[in-house]
C-alpha cells in the first residue's frame, strides 16, 4: 500500500470513528421525535379543539372526506415533533462545526439550544393568542354578509399551523440577531455555506403545511405501495435463493 493509499485508509478509519456518535445522537432525535410525535397524535383531538377557541365564527367544523381528520392531527403531530426536535438539532449541528470543543464551549452551546427551546415556546404562545386571533378579526372582517362561515378541519389546521410556523421562524431570527450581536453563534460564513440546505427545508415546510388534502392523501397511498413492495421484496428474498 502506497503513502497515498494508507492516508486515504486513515482519513476514513478517522471518518467512521467521528460518525458512530452523531449517529447515535441523530438515532436519538429520531427517537424523541417520534415518542412525541405519538403523543401529539393521541392528544391531536384536544389541540384542535384548541385552535378552535380562536374563532367564534362557527361553532363546528365540517369534515369533507373519511381521512380528513386523520391527515389533520399527523400534521399537527408532525409539526409538534418538529419544534421539539430544533434545539436538539441545533446543539447537534453546533458541535460538529465547532472546532476545540472546549466545556465553556459546550456549555454556552447548550444554552443557545435552551434559548431556542425557549423562543419556540413564545413563538407559538405569541401565535395562539396574538397571530391567530388576529388573522381571523381580519379575514373574516372582509366577509360582511357575503357568505357564510364555514370551515372543514384541514384548512383551518393548515391556517393555523402556518401561522404559527411563521411565528416561531420570527422569534428564532430574534434570537440569531441577539447572539450574533454577543458573538456567541455560528459564524456567518456556516450559515451562507449551508443557506440552499435551509431554503430546501423550507420549502418541504412550506409543502407540508400547504399541500391540499387529496395530494396529502396521494403521498400516504403511494407511500403505503411501496412499502407494502419492499416488504414482499423482503420476503421472496428471506424464502427463495437466487
Amino acid at each position: 500500500m502506497n503513502q497515498f493509499d494508507k492516508d486515504i485508509s486513515d482519513s476514513l478509519s478517522d471518518w467512521k470513528i467521528t460518525l458512530s456518535p452523531v449517529k447515535k445522537q441523530i438515532m436519538y432525535i429520531f427517537l424523541g421525535f417520534i415518542t412525541v410525535f405519538t403523543l401529539s397524535l393521541v392528544l391531536s383531538a384536544n389541540i384542535i379543539e384548541l385552535l378552535k377557541e380562536k374563532t367564534s365564527a362557527v361553532s363546528d367544523f365540517i369534515q369533507t372526506s373519511p381521512e380528513e381528520a386523520f391527515l389533520s392531527s399527523v400534521k399537527i403531530a408532525f409539526f409538534t415533533g418538529f419544534y421539539t426536535a430544533i434545539p436538539v438539532l441545533i446543539y447537534l449541528i453546533g458541535k460538529l462545526n465547532i472546532k476545540d470543543m472546549t466545556p465553556n464551549k459546550k456549555k454556552e452551546l447548550m444554552k443557545n439550544s435552551i434559548y431556542s427551546a425557549g423562543m419556540i415556546i413564545i413563538g407559538i404562545l405569541f401565535a395562539y393568542y396574538v397571530i391567530i386571533p388576529a388573522q381571523l378579526m381580519f379575514f373574516l372582517g372582509m366577509n360582511v354578509n357575503i357568505a357564510e362561515n364555514s370551515f372543514n378541519i384541514f384548512d383551518y389546521v393548515s391556517f393555523c399551523l402556518g401561522s404559527i410556523l411563521l411565528s416561531c421562524l420570527c422569534f428564532q431570527l430574534l434570537l440569531v440577531y441577539i447572539l450574533a450581536k454577543k458573538k456567541k453563534f455560528i459564524p456567518a460564513k456556516f450559515m451562507t455555506i449551508n443557506q440552499k440546505y435551509i431554503f430546501i427545508t423550507g420549502a418541504i415546510l412550506a409543502a407540508l403545511v400547504l399541500l391540499p388534502l387529496k395530494i396529502l392523501s396521494f403521498v400516504f397511498i403511494s407511500g403505503s405501495i411501496m412499502l407494502f413492495y419492499k416488504m414482499a421484496v423482503s420476503i421472496t428474498k428471506k424464502y427463495n435463493s437466487p
